[in-house]
This record gives structure tokens, C-alpha cells and sequence, in this order.
């Protein structure tokens, strides 16, 4: 076999031999390859984005489990198997790992009774700070919470002149914000899990410091700045959406533009009237409340005094009183703009009719101040000189990248560049050695087989006897 072989590799071009070398490699790469994922782990990531101290300690426990693992590239992750994900996580959260380096209430399982009650408040505090934590570090937008209680002391016969206060410090993902009724929402939530705490106590700010809470707004003071401000973007949205969706029915979504400002009374008035009310009349008597009643009678002087006795009626009515107090909240609108601009021009007909749905539609009042103002984009364009501004000097454009190139690096775009020149010589390569491996068997194949030895000699004989046996031609003569 091995004779075989040899002859076929001493027979063969160099081009074969090449290609067969090349051939062999890639096999055996292949191989190699298919192996390799065979027997390689499919590593799945256990816990991601991990602060430093979570990271140490899944790391130790992982170590006292012996359970195999890998950082991830961004060293802020844990893979381990595929195959042992879940159970991985279930047990370490069956150990109690403290995660974002806080306790909850877990802290009471194992309780020491010989413990102090100061002790006992200062664990309590703790746990109560590490299940508020973990509440808000539930919310999408939050990747680190920290919250600071301060729990002034009270008992049977002391009690402190302090209110309870709460400070809490978050760490923002990437890319994201909390809204002010998020903001609200974890103040109300402190408030709701912590004795005697008011909302307006919790403080909240980000990673950089600043403030995330507004200070709480008075019963007088409701109409604050950034209230009014708020009003006043939502009034003008609604508005806006509501003229947007007549004007998209009657020249298709987003033709027309529309600009809406709205003018708001921020004014909080209070008035106090005080009236008095008639006082009623039944008949000739007047009807009323009596407040004091005085009867007073004098009896006669004697027998011989003709003169009968006296009597005096006193009556006190108190009037009718009527006290109104009347409060008006700031936030009414004041005065309403309204600005359309069309994207054609329309008959004088069809402008009034778009003005008059328009009006309706946000509730337009001419008494109040309100006006509107409706043109079309044509008419800006009409009303320019063609020839107002000179075209500027045509300046070579620098070629953009398409689409697909725009957000690979120069560095990504060079390594693939160089990847596909290597599949390209490749395959010229090989075309190459298989068109010369064709045309050498083609030859080979053209070509007449050698003459064995003894058939060599068996020709030349023939030969030999048929020229000896051939007559010469006379000079002249053709043989016929």
C-alpha cells in the first residue's frame, strides 16, 4: 500500500502534489474544528453588569461550590455552563448572597437574643434600608440605589421633636432618566414603609449629585413654576394632536404643520363676600331667627286705682348671614394662538371652512383674545424672487459611505477588505493548480503509451522483414 503510494506521489506534478498537501491540511483542520466544538462548554452568562464587590463574592461562593466559570470581556460578568445556569443561580440565591453589597431582612434569621436593643434598632434600620434598596433597584431605569434613614429616638417617656428623614442616592443605566411622577412615586413609597416619614422629607439625587426632588409645594403655592410650566406643555399638546388629527384626514399625515400657544391665567384669586339676607315676612309679622325675647307686665295700684295693668313685649331678630369664599385655582387659559401652515394653497371657501373646524376643534374664543392664522407653504415659496440669493459655486462632494458602512470603524472595514483578498487569492489559487492538473492529464492522455521491450523488438523485426522483402523502383518508375 505504502509502495503504491510513493509511486503515485514520485509520478505526480508538483501541482498535484501541492493541491494534495492543501487538500490534506484542511481535513485536517476540519477535523480539528469539528472536535473542538464538540468537546468545548457552551458557557451562558449567570449574572451581568455586576458592581466589584456583587462580583467577589458570587466569585468566592462560585469557588466553595466548585462550580467551573468565566469573566466575560467586560469583566463585569459571570458565565458559567450552559448546562448549570439555573441551578447555579437558584442556589446562590438559596445562600443568601448579598447582592449591591446590602442585607434585608434575612438579617433576623439567625437572631442573637443576648442582643442589645440598640443593636436591635441599628439591625433593624439596616434591614429596612436594604429592602427599600432593593424595592427601587427593581425599576428598569435604576442600576444602583442606596438609601440613608434617619429614625430619631422615641419611647414610653421620651419623645423627640424631630421627624424621621430619608436620603436616597441612584445610579443611573446608560441612556435612561426618571420621570418626575417616577421621582414622586419612590417618595411615596419611602413615605409608605417608614413610621411617621413624610413624603416631602425623602430626598433623591443621581450619580452626579443633583437633585432629583422638587421641594413639596404649599396648599397656596399649588400653581408653582415648574406645575405651570407642566400645564402648560400638556394643554398645548392636546391641542396640537387634536388640530393634527383634522388636518391629516384632509391632506394626509404629516402635510400640514401646527403651532399652538397657550397663555394660562397664574393668577390664584381668593374672594371673600359677605352678604346679608333679608329677613322674611309672614303676613305683617317679620319672620327670623329670635335671639332674646323680653315680656314685661305691671299690675294696677290698689282698689281705689282705676287704672288696669301694663305689659311691654321686647323681641330680638337676628338678620340672615351669608359668608361665600370663592377660590380660583391658576391654570386657566388666558389667551389661545393657533398657527396652521398648509402645504398647498386652497380656495378662499376652503380656508374658511379649515378656520372654522380649526376654531372649533381647540375650543377658539374671539371674546377671550384668541386668534388664528392659517397659510400655505406655496405661498412663502411664491412670494420669494427667484433670483433673490445667488447659487453658490458648485463645490465637489465628498463620496458618503453607504448605510451599511456608516457605523463600521476604518480599522473593521480594513479587516474585512483583507479577509476577502485572502479568500480571493485563495480560490485563483486553486483554480489555477486545478487547471494545470487538467491540462497535464490531457496530455498525459494524448500521448502514446511506451512500447514494452519486447514488443519494441517484435516491431522492428516486422519491419526489418518487410523492407527486405520490398523491390526497388527503376529510376523513373512509379509503383502503381
Amino acid at each position: 500500500m505504502f509502495e503504491n503510494l510513493r509511486q503515485i506521489w514520485e509520478r505526480a506534478s508538483v501541482g498535484a502534489r501541492a493541491a494534495l498537501l492543501l487538500g490534506i491540511v484542511a481535513i485536517m483542520a476540519g477535523a480539528g474544528w469539528l472536535g473542538y466544538q464538540a468537546l468545548r462548554s457552551d458557557y451562558q452568562v449567570l449574572f451581568a453588569d455586576l458592581d466589584p464587590r456583587d462580583e467577589a463574592a458570587i466569585l468566592a461562593e462560585l469557588d466553595r461550590m466548585k462550580v467551573p466559570y468565566i469573566l466575560g470581556p467586560d469583566g463585569t460578568s459571570i458565565l458559567v455552563d450552559a448546562r448549570q445556569v439555573h441551578a447555579t443561580r437558584i442556589r446562590l440565591m438559596g445562600k443568601g448572597v448579598n447582592l449591591q453589597g446590602g442585607v434585608g431582612f434575612e438579617l433576623f434569621n439567625n437572631t442573637d437574643f443576648g442582643m442589645t436593643e440598640f443593636a436591635q434598632k441599628i439591625n433593624y434600620q439596616r434591614a429596612l434600608q436594604g429592602e427599600l434598596a432593593r424595592t427601587i433597584m427593581a425599576l428598569d431605569e435604576v442600576k444602583y440605589a442606596r438609601v440613608h434613614l434617619v429614625l430619631p429616638e422615641s419611647g414610653l417617656l421620651k419623645r423627640s421633636k424631630q421627624v424621621p428623614k430619608a436620603s436616597i442616592s441612584l445610579a443611573m443605566r446608560d441612556g435612561r432618566t426618571l420621570a418626575p411622577e417616577q421621582v414622586l412615586g419612590i417618595q411615596r413609597l419611602v413615605a409608605a414603609a417608614v413610621p411617621e416619614i413624610d413624603a416631602g422629607s425623602v430626598t433623591i439625587v443621581d450619580q452626579r449629585g443633583v437633585a432629583l426632588t422638587r421641594p413639596a409645594e404649599s396648599a397656596e403655592d399649588e400653581g408653582g413654576a415648574a406645575s405651570r410650566l407642566t400645564l402648560k406643555g400638556d394643554l398645548e399638546k392636546d391641542l396640537t394632536r387634536k388640530v393634527v388629527a383634522v388636518l391629516d384626514r384632509a391632506f394626509g399625515p404629516g402635510q400640514a404643520m401646527v403651532s399652538v400657544d397657550v397663555t394660562l391665567n397664574t393668577d390664584q384669586v381668593r374672594i371673600t363676600r359677605e352678604d346679608v339676607v333679608p329677613m322674611g315676612h309672614q303676613g305683617t309679622e317679620p319672620t327670623g331667627v329670635i335671639t332674646r325675647r323680653r315680656n314685661v307686665q305691671r299690675a294696677g295700684y290698689g282698689e281705689k286705682d282705676n287704672r288696669e295693668g301694663a305689659s311691654t313685649a321686647e323681641v330680638e331678630y337676628q338678620a340672615g348671614r351669608r359668608v361665600e369664599q370663592i377660590i380660583s385655582r391658576p391654570g386657566t387659559i388666558r389667551r389661545l394662538s393657533v398657527g396652521v401652515l398648509l402645504p398647498r394653497t386652497v380656495s378662499e371657501a376652503k380656508l374658511k371652512e379649515i378656520r372654522q373646524i380649526v376654531s372649533m376643534a381647540v375650543g377658539l374664543n374671539p371674546a377671550r383674545g384668541d386668534e388664528i392664522a392659517i397659510s400655505s407653504v406655496e405661498g412663502f415659496t411664491a412670494s420669494q424672487p427667484a433670483a433673490a440669493d445667488p447659487a453658490p459655486a458648485a463645490t465637489p462632494e465628498r463620496p458618503q459611505r453607504p448605510p451599511a458602512e456608516a457605523g463600521r470603524s476604518p480599522q473593521g472595514t480594513r479587516t474585512v477588505e483583507l479577509v476577502l483578498a485572502a479568500i480571493v487569492v485563495a480560490l485563483l489559487v486553486g483554480l489555477l493548480i486545478g487547471a494545470l492538473e487538467a491540462r497535464r492529464r490531457l496530455r498525459d492522455r494524448r500521448r502514446p503509451a511506451p512500447l514494452e521491450k519486447e514488443e519494441r523488438e517484435r516491431v522492428l523485426a516486422e519491419m526489418r522483414e518487410w523492407l527486405r522483402n520490398a523491390e526497388p523502383l527503376a529510376q523513373g518508375e512509379r509503383k502503381p
